[in-house]
């Protein structure tokens, strides 16, 4: 199947299914779960034939649908790969209750280099686990490419025990990245434990997880097991692992230097048979430098090392990413009116930087769906937050760390709250290019091609006037020579 929907075939396929190419063969009706698209593709490369060639093949695959291979219809398997795009369901989904696809062969055979070419350089998706509810990866750009690849070598590499930093801002999906390795490792049958550290009192932390020995400390009335004994043989993912305190960092190191640990209060060695997955959004190396964090448990920390682009770094993926949630959404709700963005609303999205990166992409759907009526046909130029605040094409420079600056200072000087994500997202444009333009409005409004007086109701919906503004802009400027 191609990235666009179109369901083609090699002549080995055809032959499998005793059609003919361009025969029609009826709708689709099932999905193939467990079955990797790439490894497909891999052993019919590799091997000039195709993957169902045997009837062991259809034997194993019937055992993971749990049907019987009579009832198996070959016409009616699909990658999963594509399910989300089509509203289908996986396995045991009555054919009254998924939508009937025309599909048809078609004889599309490629030059083994070219197979091997799409191969190695088209990645699509990366399935989080053989269980289809822990989700996708989805990325087309050069950068996904190579967590891709990295992912693939993490997972087929025997140590199990090596310890994996994951770097990444806020919102680029770094708790995913974790889940996939645990769900595609020997670990996945056990549990998967992901802990924040900063939503863990400083003075509780090391009892959360390490656990504790009755009488340990004035509230500790009876032995308590930690995060780590709970992991057993699975995975703990540690999130936000630079804010965790000095004293709680040496025993993490402990941890990992002899897969052992202590609960608060106790003597007695436990051992650790997990594997630990750490995090953060922030430059560990800068925090060794200024001892806030331990440089020997950062060097044992850095031995697979995925650093997550952020969004506006990789906007190849914007409109897959975009696609994807969008129908995942539909089909989550039951709904069809939210449509694929136009030329007019792609170069939109690609217009803006989505500081909160895939998160905020994702949350953007998700209250479009909430806030218009099912009647209405939602383009994404309808609903997107700052739809009409789209930058003239500048250099990058033009919007310097001099403009976030000023957008932070503004936003604590005015002590600017108590609104959504998504507002204070569109304040700080409004707010870069203001300081860009001398906080000049008739300039700030060109420049972000909207009307004087759009501009001055965005502004008081903020509770900052445009005499304000200017008169703390020039405050600013003063202090800040």
């Amino acid at each position: 199947m191609t990235d666009n929907g179109k369901i083609t075939t090699r002549e080995e396929f055809g032959r499998l299914l005793n059609k003919k190419a361009g025969q029609k063969y009826g709708s689709i009706d099932n999905i193939l779960v467990n079955l990797s698209f790439d490894y497909q593709r891999y052993y019919t490369y590799k091997n000039g034939r195709s993957f169902l060639r045997y009837p062991q093949d259809l034997d194993r695959i019937c055992e993971k649908l749990g049907i019987n291979q009579e009832d198996l219809d070959l016409s009616s398997l699909v990658s999963k790969k594509y399910y989300r795009s089509f509203g289908l369901k996986i396995n045991g989904t009555s054919q009254d209750q998924v939508p009937k696809l025309d599909a048809s062969i078609i004889n599309e055979s490629k030059p083994q280099t070219e197979l091997k070419h799409e191969m190695e350089y088209k990645p699509f998706v990366y399935n989080i686990g053989e269980n289809s509810e822990h989700g996708l990866i989805v990325g087309k750009s050069q950068e996904m490419k190579s967590i891709f690849i990295i992912l693939g070598n993490i997972i087929k590499n025997p140590d199990q025990e090596q310890p994996v930093l994951i770097t990444g801002e806020t919102g680029t999906g770094k708790e995913l990245i974790a889940k996939a390795v645990h769900y595609n490792s020997n670990r996945k049958n056990s549990p998967f434990f992901p802990i924040n550290i900063t939503n863990i009192n400083e003075n509780l932390l090391e009892s959360q997880l390490f656990g504790s020995r009755k009488g340990a400390y004035t509230d500790a009335r009876e032995d308590s097991i930690g995060f780590f004994e709970e992991t057993g043989n699975g995975t703990i993912f540690l999130d936000e692992i630079s804010n965790m305190p000095l004293e709680a960092q040496a025993k993490l190191l402990r941890v990992l230097e002899s897969r052992t640990f202590y609960r608060v209060g106790d003597t007695k060695s436990r051992q650790f048979n997990g594997r630990i997955i750490v995090a953060t959004n922030e430059n560990l190396e800068k925090l060794v430098e200024s001892r806030k964090f331990r440089q020997d448990l950062f060097y044992r920390l850095n031995v697979v090392d995925i650093d997550l682009s952020s969004l506006r770094d990789r906007k190849d993926d914007i409109g897959l990413l975009f696609n994807y949630f969008v129908c995942e959404y539909n089909n989550k709700y039951k709904t069809s009116y939210l449509k694929e963005p136009t030329d007019k609303g792609k170069e939109l999205l690609q217009s803006y930087n989505f500081p909160g990166n895939v998160r905020e992409l994702k949350n953007l759907i998700y209250k479009a769906i909430f806030n218009f009526p099912e009647s209405e046909s939602v383009l994404v130029e309808n609903y997107i937050q700052i739809k009409d605040l789209k930058f003239k094409k500048t250099q990058k420079s033009d919007f310097n760390t001099e403009g976030i600056a000023f957008a932070d200072s503004v936003i604590s000087y005015f002590e600017i709250d108590n609104k959504s994500k998504f507002e204070i997202a569109e304040l700080r444009v409004i707010l870069e290019a203001a300081f860009n333009t001398k906080v000049v409005m008739i300039k700030t409004a060109e420049l972000l091609e909207i009307s004087r007086k759009t501009l001055w109701l965005r502004l008081e919906n903020f509770g900052v006037s445009a005499t304000n503004l200017k008169q703390y802009y020039l405050q600013y400027i003063s202090n800040n020579r």
